[in-house]
């Protein structure tokens, strides 16, 4: 017998070639199934990959057990199978209905993300809520926003509820009236989706309904409503005198609503003004981390553990040059994944840019950030700025791709910074993180030139506009009339103001 609970809950990857054996004897229950999919999952052994896949794609095996290999694929616990683009685009395309499920399935901003859009639209595909469910990351686009909630007004709760979900991380602020509305949708779970999203909404809109919900004892809206509270708090007491006028004016329609307390409005002072520092992580012994790395049956859990927690720097460079090699090719992604924290730690560029060109996106995406925060070099500039514009890269992997660019580009990433703030047909996300850089670098006559922007409306979110006016005041630059976002209902956007604003 399998000990299932036990492979699952250390990750033990000596039990793979035991568990693919097992899903492919016949006769195996549902219930048996479901815990070989968790249990390949749980151990996500590089070796189970193309197995997994093969069984996914042969039609002559039954769809359950198809089934349970396809969610061990999708859902491996510390790595990610990254299949080519091209792959689920031909499986979408040519295969039976469970490959094309798990093709879609297997999709996101960056690999196919027209077909999700397109069955996301699609309000008589069977599968839409699916894709919708797919649409939580990386589809920030306002077109793509736009497909998020259209679903809100699905016939079908589970669509409505998938739509309420999606909206949850980009905060579009188009998304906040039907989001009002869905809080009163019939189906209780549309109802808690569409309330748990709106506390990241903080507008006097959502404060009232939050309440009023509060008041009538649903409790997720209580929880959503102390989320709002807390960050209207922040602006109250964390961030000066002139920040705190501001919002309490903004804020006086609902101030009596709120009821904060004297000792909510005046905060305590006893907390420490600087953290000690962590203490020096231990080296783990050389001929014990090679060992380590070379078992094969290692969990992901020891592998996390050592390679995340190590004392990289107490290595010498004869023992640096033999782990070099051994992280670089090692076949499980993982490691790769947690090398760019020890080349980060040794300062290896070289080490970091091959990492940067790995097969596997979370390794590639894992090395940007470590390079940032090396000595400024113009070719590292390059090679940030590359990565910025491949087709894998979106949203956070994004920012950090153009920080670590403009970190090493320095004064000469004005124009490029400049030209990307600028143009509406880039992600609004990343318009507002030039817009920073700009400001850091003393842009300011690239920043002045941005003015036009503070009288369009929100592409997606007031993001673009509050970073603009946080470079206008830290570059001590006037800003153009502000009085039409004078009213604007939106707690970021008036602290951003209370420069000027008052």
């Amino acid at each position: 017998m399998i000990p299932y609970a036990d492979v699952i809950e250390t990750a033990d990857r000596r039990w793979t070639a035991r568990l693919l054996e097992r899903l492919e004897q016949p006769g195996v229950g549902e219930e048996e199934l479901h815990q070989l999919s968790d249990a390949l999952a749980a151990a996500s052994d590089p070796h189970s990959f193309l197995p997994l896949e093969d069984i996914v794609c042969d039609r002559a095996r039954p769809a359950s057990v198809r089934g349970a290999a396809s969610a061990a694929l999708r859902g491996m616990h510390h790595v990610f199978v990254d299949v080519p683009p091209g792959t689920l685009r031909c499986w979408w395309r040519e295969g039976d209905e469970l490959l094309r499920r798990h093709a879609l399935l297997s999709m996101d901003g960056a690999r196919c993300p027209e077909v999700v859009v397109e069955v996301a639209a699609d309000a008589r595909h069977p599968w839409q809520a699916e894709a919708l469910g797919l649409m939580c990351c990386w589809f920030d686009r306002p077109e793509d926003e736009a497909v998020k909630i259209a679903g809100l007004s699905h016939a079908d709760p589970r669509v409505r509820s998938a739509a309420a979900t999606a909206l949850l991380w980009d905060e579009p602020v188009a998304a906040e009236e039907a989001l009002l509305a869905a809080t009163a949708d019939p189906s209780p779970e549309v109802a808690t989706e569409a309330i748990n999203t709106l506390r990241y909404y903080p507008t006097r809109r959502v404060i009232r309904r939050l309440l009023q919900l509060s008041r009538a004892g649903v409790e997720p809206a209580r929880e959503s409503l102390e989320e709002v509270r807390a960050e209207l708090l922040v602006g109250l007491c964390s961030r000066g005198p002139q920040v705190a006028a501001r919002v309490r004016r903004w804020l006086a329609p609902v101030w009596p609503l709120l009821a904060f307390t004297a000792g909510e409005l005046s905060p305590d002072d006893d907390r420490p003004s600087a953290y000690p520092d962590p203490p020096s992580p231990s080296t783990v012994p050389l001929a014990d981390l090679l060992a380590l790395l070379g078992d094969p049956g290692a969990s992901p859990l020891s592998l996390q553990e050592r390679l995340r927690e190590n004392g990289w720097a107490g290595y010498s460079p004869r023992q640096r040059e033999r782990l070099r090699d051994v992280l670089l090719s090692h076949g499980d992604p993982l490691v790769r994944e947690c090398a760019a924290g020890c080349f980060a730690a040794w300062g290896d560029a070289a080490g970091l840019v091959e990492l940067a060109t790995d097969a596997n996106c979370c390794v590639r995406q894992a090395a940007i950030y470590p390079l940032g925060l090396l000595p400024p070099c113009p070719a590292l500039a390059d090679v940030a700025w590359d990565r910025l514009h491949r087709w894998d890269v979106g949203g956070t992997r994004a920012s950090e791709a153009l920080s670590t660019f403009a970190h090493h580009a320095g004064l000469a990433a004005r124009p490029r910074l400049a030209a990307l703030a600028g143009d509406p047909r880039r992600r609004e996300g990343l318009r507002a993180v030039a817009v920073d850089h700009l400001a850091c670098l003393g842009a300011a006559e690239e920043v002045r030139q941005l003015a036009g922007v503070l009288h369009e409306p929100p592409a997606v979110t007031w993001a673009l506009h509050v970073n603009l006016l946080g470079a206008f005041d830290s570059l001590h630059l006037p800003p153009p009339d502000l009085a039409p976002l004078r009213d604007e209902d939106n707690l970021y956007l008036q602290e951003a103001l209370a420069p000027w604003l008052g």
